[in-house]
């Protein structure tokens, strides 16, 4: 272990180093704390603030800090910092006093249909934490982008079919496809020189013009418009989390049915499908039906992820026996770490572990820490970001546990601007926000240059491994990406690999425009190449994309998905669930006697009760049968269908077969 100057010796509250810069990475989500002042602690009718904007109100330095970093977004003002306002449980945005905030000296900036974004200088801001009419207050959560038409053509449009498409008139026409980004600087040119559609639609709900923050958006737009050049874009640019409601709410408004979304938050969720942002992508998908093409992430060797382990029993998190640090490869010229672990306040009732994040140089010394309170009901997160300097590399990233229990504890952290020493990275799971939504067709990276070679390439060392931290399947699928472009040209990321599986969901919509959301994600899982090892896994999902023709075949269950993109083919499923991720859906899984989507030894058992007629009758009793002919309704269930299923939850043969009734024709 790099020795931290004593640090191991001092008490917490002496140490001293940078704050966090909460709105860089999305740390926050509704946090219970007070002011530092004992008036608000004792008031229990004032806003919950987050313990980050708690400092700030106090502290000089902690709010000239965020300011500087606020001032990069869009029509911000000095001297002021951007706060979201949400209303109190059970009230809506239409009931914040926000007369009574402007009367104050507060801006409003932005408003959605759940939060309020206001900018004002730290003392206003101290006076409208007072207002009793306000639920919560805390920084804005702001995205991370995760890094054709025209004479530039990305080569993604002939590696995954859809070139063929084009060449049989399938092009995306009257087909709207929504470009969610962070920035479309060099918009204008990208126009002139016609890599984007001259009809594209620019939707700028910031405030501060189309052109600014980053050309990223730009590029993302240009493997649509490559995929799809018939396709109308709506280029909708937004900041943060309030302008990203506003966003999916222009989506169901417009009436548009394909949206690619290329950015990530850390630290909103555990990332497991909860938390405010993917409950945006979650409603969206869900009710208006809208088909979100996310990009899975670049943090594949960015992450770590562990339990707590501190075989000195000094404090320190030990990310190997005897050794407290996570070593880093600099790699650009911010760096940054979010840290979260498993306590997110609406799953979790137990009291708060508090952990602190710190990074040191190669000689020691400290060079950033977040040692800020972790309340009851807070945001498990912590974020540190500090300058690249040659001297200090190689840093690393340390974790004290400042009070709390450690059973049962799990941590993740991910870099940017870094990554993980190779002997420390863990690629499992390092999907984040939103991208393990329910909702988001979740993309992975394979570099263009390996897409067709033999042996089959696999994804891109940085490109976002599954499973979700709560378990779930995820990418779907993965597309190229280090492809030709005017903007970010060769550039790698999962931010052009997502575009791609828009612009190819387009033409499918231009073959069939009666297709569902659920239909769309249906055929491309079809229709995708499978990558070793066979069948689905974490690093490539269920394989390359390729674009396919949209046949209108039968529909034998009358669900809206053809049999040939029908994970039960002959049971009506709607949803097409598929907890396990091996291809055939939940409600036809032979063997799921309980009805959770997956084979466990628990269906054995309540097989045998059921059969003994010591037990209730089970909820996937249909799917009993696993061996031989099928039979009628109610005569599946046999002793030999237990003994197969018990067999083969040990790996002996012959194994389950599909010949339960949901699974065969009727």
């Amino acid at each position: 272990m790099v020795e931290g100057g004593g640090l191991e010796n001092r008490k917490r509250a002496s140490v001293r180093g940078f704050e966090s810069l909460p709105l860089r990475h999305a740390l926050v989500g509704l946090l219970a704390c007070a002011l530092a002042s004992p008036a608000f602690a004792q008031e229990a009718v004032r806003p919950r603030i987050e313990p980050a904007l708690a400092r700030a109100l106090v502290d000089s330095g902690a709010a000239a800090r965020v300011m500087r970093t606020q001032l990069r977004r869009p029509n911000a003002r000095a001297g002021e910092l951007r706060v979201v306002v949400e209303p109190p449980p059970g009230l809506a945005v239409a009931d914040l006093p926000l007369a009574r905030m402007r009367a104050l000296g507060a801006r409003i900036d932005v408003v959605s249909r759940s939060r309020v974004r206001i900018s004002a200088s730290p003392a206003v801001l101290a006076r409208v934490a007072e207002l009793a009419e306000i639920g919560a207050l805390r920084f804005p959560l702001v995205p991370i982008p995760v890094a054709g038409s025209g004479t530039i053509v990305s080569e993604s449009v002939g590696l995954v079919g859809a070139a063929t498409l084009q060449a049989n008139g399938f092009t995306g026409t009257d087909v709207d496809v929504a470009v969610v980004d962070a920035g479309f600087i060099g918009l204008a040119t990208a126009r002139a020189q016609g890599e984007i559609p001259a009809n594209a639609i620019n939707v700028d709900l910031t405030g501060g013009g189309m052109e600014t923050i980053t050309s990223h958006g730009t590029a993302v737009a240009e493997q649509v418009a490559d995929a799809a050049p018939g396709a109308r874009l709506h280029l909708v640019l937004f900041s943060d989390d309030v302008e990203f409601e506003n966003a999916v709410d222009y989506v169901r408004t417009q009436g548009i049915r394909i949206a690619n979304l290329s950015v990530n938050w850390f630290g909103a969720s555990y990332y497991d499908d909860t938390g405010p942002i993917n409950a945006l992508i979650n409603e969206s998908h869900d009710v208006d039906g809208v088909f979100w093409a996310v990009g899975a992430g670049n943090w594949g060797y960015r992450h770590w992820r562990g339990g707590w382990l501190d075989d000195d029993s000094d404090g320190w998190l030990s990310f190997a026996p005897s050794d407290e640090g996570l070593g880093l490869i600099s790699e650009l010229q911010e760096i940054c770490a979010v840290l979260n672990w498993n306590q997110y306040p609406d799953q979790y009732a137990g009291a708060p572990t508090d952990l602190d994040l710190y990074a040191y140089s190669n000689g020691g010394a400290m060079v950033a820490s977040n040692t800020g309170p972790h309340p009851p009901g807070s945001t498990p997160a912590k974020e540190i970001c500090f300058p690249r300097q040659a001297v200090q590399e190689p840093y690393e990233v340390r974790v004290f546990r400042a009070s709390g229990a450690t059973a049962g504890l799990d941590m993740t952290i991910v870099m940017t601007g870094a990554a993980v020493e190779v002997a420390k990275r863990v690629y499992a799971a390092s999907v984040v926000d939103p991208a393990v939504a329910h909702g988001a067709f979740s993309v992975g990276a394979v570099n263009q240059a390996q897409w067709n070679q033999t042996p089959p390439p696999g994804a891109d060392n940085f490109s976002s491994r599954g499973p979700t931290n709560d378990g779930r399947p995820k990418p779907e699928l993965v597309a190229p990406n280090r492809t030709q472009s005017l903007f970010y040209n060769g550039v790698p990321g999962t931010s052009f690999s997502a575009p791609v599986v828009a612009g190819v969901a387009a033409l499918m919509l231009d073959q069939d425009p009666t297709l569902s959301n659920l239909q769309i994600r249906a055929a491309l899982i079809a229709a995708a190449t499978d990558l070793p090892p066979a069948g689905y896994d974490f690093d490539t999902g269920w394989g390359k994309l390729v674009a396919p023709f949209v046949p209108a075949g039968p529909d034998a269950d009358a669900d809206d998905v053809p049999d040939a993109f029908d994970d039960c083919p002959f049971a009506a499923d709607f949803a097409q669930a598929d907890a396990n991720g091996d291809g055939i859906g939940d409600v036809c899984q032979c063997g799921d006697i309980s009805g959770d989507g997956f084979v466990t030894s628990a269906d054995e058992d309540l097989l045998q009760s059921w059969l003994a007629r010591d037990g209730p009758t089970p909820a996937g009793l249909a799917r009993c049968n696993v061996r031989g002919a099928a039979a009628p309704a109610g005569a599946d269930c046999r002793i030999d269908d237990w003994a197969v299923l018990r067999r083969a939850l040990s790996s002996a043969p012959p194994g389950l077969a599909q010949v339960c009734a949901p699974a065969l024709p009727p």
